[in-house]
């Protein structure tokens, strides 16, 4: 009786996953179609931040394996590769100090990316675009700005990768 039940079980678990849009092996956008492996370029900065571009192939690859669509594989044997750009790191005051109208309390910050993809066996350019994320990070004595500041792009560099990823295995 108690395989029954755990097999109703699995059975049950299986067709919920399956109702859900839950997908194992493939990409589910039709571009990708047949891509099963990918192998992520460093990305270039154009920036002013220094470390910015590895910050987003960093990112892109932990996004890329976190979604389960494909595998990360060395360039000579992925079926795809992503590469891309950083163009810009953009600060913008959000909060100004209450001590000192000129001196900003909380600056945000915005990272834009370019990136493309490319199919290793035929050549062809199977998607590309841009993304962007946001991060913000508060410029007081209390810390290291540096550190905060680095872990604001470092945020703002995985939201980017988030949304590449959504746009290459969504439909």
């Amino acid at each position: 009786m108690t395989k029954l039940l755990q097999s109703a079980a699995l059975t049950a678990a299986g067709l919920l996953a399956v109702s859900c849009g839950y997908h194992l092996d493939g990409a589910l956008n039709p571009k990708m179609e047949g891509v099963h492996s990918f192998a992520v370029a460093m990305f270039e900065n154009s920036s002013f931040y220094p470390d910015a571009g590895m910050m987003v192939t960093t990112a892109l690859t932990n996004s890329l394996e976190r979604s389960g669509t494909m595998r990360l594989r060395t360039h000579g044997s992925a079926d795809c590769s992503i590469s891309g750009r950083v163009v810009r790191v953009s600060r913008t005051a959000l909060r100004a100090n209450p001590k000192d109208s000129v001196l900003s309390s909380e600056i945000g910050l915005t990272i834009q990316v370019e990136y493309k993809v490319v199919d290793n066996r035929s050549g062809k350019e199977l998607a590309k675009g841009t993304a962007s994320g946001q991060g913000s990070f508060f410029n007081n004595d209390l810390g290291s700005v540096q550190t905060a500041e680095q872990n604001a792009v470092s945020y703002a560099a995985r939201q980017a990768a988030d949304d590449i990823v959504t746009d290459l295995t969504l439909p």
